[in-house]
């Protein structure tokens, strides 16, 4: 049995290592990162950025009184979660009990971070039997 720790510091994204070796634990060390991406997370990402993005569109379409800014942020916006779609990668996760929580970092200030898709996607372990690594 291999006994894993975390460290939470001040900006609230735990450190995971090893108590055996004290190296750092990464996803790709729990999970078999490129099949559950493929098979799983991408197509979550997808679905709740392509929520995020039709949100957008639709603020806006009914947008009657904007300028043109308003709506360059808006296509700015839309565009930038586009982006992070596409390039979506497993680096930040939250390890539990039963469960792991991947989270993406919403790309906007803290102003606009009404605009963020959803960033965390939570798994239960039990169904990811498959793209496990390890024995907990």
């Amino acid at each position: 049995m291999i006994f894993v720790a975390a460290i939470v510091a001040i900006i609230k994204k735990p450190l995971y290592i090893f108590l055996d070796s004290g190296n750092r634990l990464f996803t790709s060390d729990l999970i078999d990162s490129s099949l559950f991406y493929n098979e799983v997370i991408k197509i979550d990402v997808k679905e709740q950025y392509q929520k995020s993005i039709n949100r957008i569109l639709n603020l806006k379409d009914s947008c009657a009184n904007c300028d043109k800014s308003d709506l360059n942020n808006f296509d700015f916006y839309s565009t930038k979660i586009k982006q992070q779609r596409d390039e979506f990668a497993i680096n930040s996760f939250y390890l539990n009990e039963g469960s792991i929580k991947i989270i993406d970092k919403c790309p906007f200030s803290r102003i606009d971070s009404n605009m963020c898709p959803e960033s965390e996607f939570i798994y239960d372990l039990s169904n990811l039997v498959k793209y496990l690594k390890m024995e907990f």
